[in-house]
């Protein structure tokens, strides 16, 4: 059997594995990067693990009057809110897109929402600015960052969460999420510093994850497709949450928390 037949077995068994229900986004169940799929759309839960996987690795810096920027679902905030770890007072949901933050006014009636496309000025002050897969969709990243930092109080902080590794930038990142770039460790804390903040933790995470991408990712037509959201879920990312103690120097994603200074 040639490499080719023997990989066409594998996808075959796994797609009769995973196959049945409606498609979901494989970075985070919030379909990242097209705020404007809200037509229809309704979370399968089939990303639940990723989910508790973010919010185990964020939890801790989330605190006081919080800002999620390009909250969409509201998902990741809900579970933050539950979250022992973090200690949420008030909470600021923020969206580019209308019909996403009317689905935020439903889903919190007693939270403050603001529309916010960056890089434009932020309505709001907070100790926490939240910015998960935000970034690197946007053009003038450098922009983007000024107006978050000009939100965050003296001894504030920017939480963020990015796609990492650079050499895992596919097709799927391009052309269907619309990510216009990775990050590494250097370039982040760098671009961290140059908006003024002090970087404390900057590092990749979710090293398992990178070899999945690199390996079955990068070689699907349809990366959308739930099978691949189904086996990266519940079995990639419990091992991978493990291989994060050993502080590898690669990941699928990169996790980074830097303070406004005091003065």
């Amino acid at each position: 059997m040639t490499n080719k037949s023997a990989w066409r077995g594998i996808r075959e068994s796994l797609a009769m594995h995973c196959q049945s229900r409606e498609a979901v986004w494989p970075t985070s169940g919030d379909c990242d990067g097209e705020p404007e799929r809200i037509l229809g759309w309704k979370s399968t839960g089939d990303a639940r693990r990723y989910r508790g996987y973010q919010v185990a690795r964020l939890a801790r810096y989330v605190k006081g009057s919080v800002l999620d920027v390009g909250a969409k679902t509201g998902e990741l905030s809900r579970l933050l809110l539950a979250s022992r770890r973090a200690k949420i007072d008030e909470l600021v949901l923020s969206d580019r897109s209308t019909d996403w933050l009317l689905h935020l006014e439903r889903a919190f009636p007693d939270e403050k929402l603001i529309y916010l496309n960056l890089p434009a000025k932020v309505r709001a002050e907070v100790d926490t600015v939240l910015a998960v897969n935000v970034l690197g969709f946007i053009e003038d990243e450098e922009g983007a960052l000024r107006s978050l930092v000009e939100a965050i109080r003296p001894g504030g902080r920017l939480v963020i969460w990015e796609a990492g590794c650079p050499a895992l930038y596919s097709g799927f990142d391009r052309e269907k999420a619309g990510r216009l770039r990775r990050y590494t460790r250097k370039d982040l804390t760098g671009k961290l510093e140059a908006a003024g903040l002090e970087t404390e933790v900057c590092r990749p995470i979710n090293a398992l994850g990178a070899i999945f991408n690199w390996f079955v990712v990068r070689r699907m037509s349809d990366v959308g497709d739930p099978r691949a959201v189904r086996i990266y879920d519940r079995t990639v990312v419990p091992v991978s949450r493990l291989l994060d103690h050993l502080r590898l120097p690669f990941g699928q994603n990169i996790i980074a928390v830097a303070k406004m200074p005091e003065a």
